[in-house]
């Protein structure tokens, strides 16, 4: 019953997405653990300016009901998951606000902000002649989007084999991506040139991962962990045996979230597992796998079986 409601395409569905962010966040506001987290100056300028508590997570709040809205707009512009459904933003809200750690403004938040329109911008690339423009406007935005969390400098590769997956070979193309790249970077060192504070251009570069030991995570967090992996890997699975009868486009798109998913794994186990904030980031992808296998699931017992399971772990994490 609830996951036919979620699966649906009314108003009731889309009112839903806003008061499920509300209610996983409302008895952990203002939570705060630092998971390996490195805070850059923009990051912390944003919060002296804020100033109150509340409105930082106010702020946080807005943002991922904003992206969840945003995911059902990328869904509609390339309709890669071809069902009219609310349930990829309900997933995204679950996943990023289901960890009482991530209630917060986290700088992977404000990533997310940056990294959504990025992927726009990829895809709007695809079988166009003219790149330019995109290439221009994806390297900004990664690179806007390393100024708050420094961890998506690592997805830089992936931006690169994004346009080359797409087949793009315009020399002019990546260097318009490298220029977009490095503008934020060059304009940063700008105003700390004129306002006289070079000293703080260093920070702007910090270690990938700070120097802390590993987290003890609950049995809550673990059992979590868990179900999300075998949701994550079931969806791949199903979309690699199904790959040969979808339609090039889409298997473009599916093809470049599994790789942007396996970028994300590949920073979590580069920091030693302590990276996982990562999990937010990573969340974009796999909101689109795992919603693209429920509402293409023919078994209606296994798809509710999958989606309890971990609504009980997401209920476990809450509790304990």
């Amino acid at each position: 019953m609830l996951i036919r409601f979620l699966k649906g395409n009314h108003l009731l569905g889309l009112l839903f997405i806003p008061v499920l962010a509300i209610i996983l966040w409302y008895t952990n506001f203002q939570a705060d653990i630092d998971f390996n987290r490195i805070d850059l100056p923009l990051y912390k300028s944003l919060i002296s300016f804020i100033k109150y508590p509340f409105l930082v997570d106010l702020l946080a709040l807005l943002l991922i009901i904003s992206q969840a809205f945003y995911l059902l707009y990328i869904n509609r512009i390339y309709n890669f998951i071809s069902h009219r459904t609310h349930l990829t933003s309900i997933f995204y809200i679950l996943i990023t606000c289901a960890l009482p750690p991530f209630n917060n403004l986290q700088p992977a938040i404000i990533a997310n902000s940056f990294i959504l329109p990025m992927l726009v911008q990829i895809f709007s690339t695809y079988k166009q002649q003219k790149i330019s423009r995109g290439a221009f406007n994806t390297g900004m935005l990664i690179s806007l989007a390393s100024l708050f969390y420094f961890k998506t400098v690592l997805l830089i590769p992936f931006v690169y084999l994004s346009f080359i997956i797409l087949n793009h070979k315009q020399i002019r193309g990546f260097l318009a991506l490298t220029l977009g790249i490095v503008l934020p970077y060059w304009i940063a060192f700008l105003g700390l040139l004129y306002f006289d504070k070079l000293a703080m251009w260093e920070s702007l570069f910090p270690p990938f991962f700070a120097k802390a030991s590993i987290i003890n995570l609950s049995l809550s967090y673990c059992i979590f962990a868990f179900i999300l992996g075998v949701m994550i890997l079931i969806s791949i699975w199903n979309i690699s045996a199904k790959y040969s009868n979808k339609k090039i486009s889409t298997r473009t798109y599916f093809g470049l979230f599994i790789i942007l998913f396996a970028f994300t794994l590949f920073i979590f186990i580069l920091s030693n597992f302590k990276a996982i904030d990562i999990l937010i980031i990573a969340s974009i992808p796999i909101t689109y796998l795992v919603s693209n296998y429920l509402l293409n699931n023919q078994h209606k017992k296994i798809q509710n079986i999958i989606f309890y399971t971990f609504i009980f772990s997401i209920i476990l994490l809450r509790v304990y």
